[in-house]
């Protein structure tokens, strides 16, 4: 497995802005390649990237027909979510998923491309550290065929089989380089157990011991939302869906510079954390209200990709998210406890 903690980039994982030049992509006017896109397809001579605009949105392209129609009909439901009568479950998911405004067609190459138009998490961020997750031991949807599911099941086997997580590609801002370090897919292939938990670490900026707790206390509390809406929605199984995690290591960089004289080495501390191992326990947030304020506006969990989103049967807990998502949680935990 490559180094975690080398400051040269060990990933194969190219520049989208570079790729956008070598492929003479002609873009509309205002638009450009995400440059800080992680995961997912990116531009080349048979897809599309995502895009962004100059008003801080991110623009996806549907994809194939039956995904992209299932994508936009998870996104259209929420919408109108006031008029469903699964109300009470689906204005609470909004929260959990980026913010989205409506579907835009859009001339790439002389050709007409529909995209889903939705918020940048990054926007305003100086230097966004973005992580994709996928959650979930199974990837492939009821439609997938045998030799799609066959495919799937080989994919990040030593990760995904074990905790029902693997990392399709990251990006993290560190203390000794100016530059953000880039990971893809090839890297997140080579991870195991051991190796996930050393890469959130390193995304973390946490490889030697040293915890930002703050950021991770914050990280764990949207994940504690997005868990207990979890253990009570029967409506949607999420297939290959990801959890994006993002945080400004800007304003992580300032707060510790500006607490050193007050902190232990320049790393906050939780007072009285309690925390357990158990799946079940919550840090006690009244403990930690300095950890609620500030922080918030900078780091952000979401749920993103929603192509294999597919009704519930029998109206059943979707276990094999919450099976990864267990797991993401506790790996976090293991943080806090440091």
């Amino acid at each position: 497995m490559p180094s975690l903690y080398s400051t040269k980039m060990s990933s194969k994982l190219t520049n989208v802005l570079s790729v956008v030049e070598q492929l003479e992509i002609q873009l509309p006017a205002g638009f450009a390649a995400m440059e800080t896109q992680v995961a997912g397809h990116t531009f080349d001579a048979a897809s599309l990237g995502l895009l962004q605009d100059n008003n801080g949105c991110v623009l996806k392209p549907l994809g194939k027909p039956e995904c992209g129609e299932r994508e936009l009909n998870f996104y259209e439901n929420l919408q109108l979510a006031e008029k469903s009568e699964d109300s009470n479950l689906l204005l609470p998911l909004r929260s959990f998923v980026p913010k989205y405004y409506k579907m835009v067609k859009l001339f790439v190459n002389n050709r007409q491309h529909t995209f889903l138009k939705m918020e940048d998490l990054t926007n305003g961020m100086r230097k966004p550290c973005i992580m994709d997750i996928k959650v979930g031991k199974r990837t492939w949807d009821p439609m997938a065929s045998e030799q799609k599911r066959r495919v799937e099941e080989q994919k990040y086997l030593r990760c995904k089989q074990v905790l029902g997580l693997c990392v399709p590609g990251f990006q993290v801002y560190t203390y000794a380089v100016s530059k953000a370090l880039r990971y893809s897919k090839e890297y997140g292939k080579n991870l195991d157990v051991d190796g996930f938990r050393k890469t959130i670490a390193l995304f973390l900026n946490a490889q030697n011991g040293e915890v930002f707790k703050p950021l991770v206390f914050e990280i764990l509390k949207q994940l504690y939302s997005i868990r207990d809406w979890f253990k009570v929605q029967t409506i949607y199984n999420f297939y290959a869906s990801s959890l994006l995690i993002v945080y400004d290591f800007d304003y992580m960089e300032k707060h510790l510079k500006q607490n050193e004289t007050h902190t232990n080495n320049g790393i906050s501390q939780i007072p009285n954390g309690n925390i357990q191992n158990n799946h079940s326990t919550h840090f006690n947030l009244e403990k930690c209200p300095e950890y609620s304020t500030s922080i918030v506006k900078w780091v952000k969990v979401k749920m993103i990709d929603f192509a294999h989103v597919f009704p519930t049967e029998n109206q059943s807990l979707d276990t094999n998210y919450i099976f990864g998502l267990e797991n993401l949680i506790m790996v976090f935990e293991e943080l806090m406890e440091r």
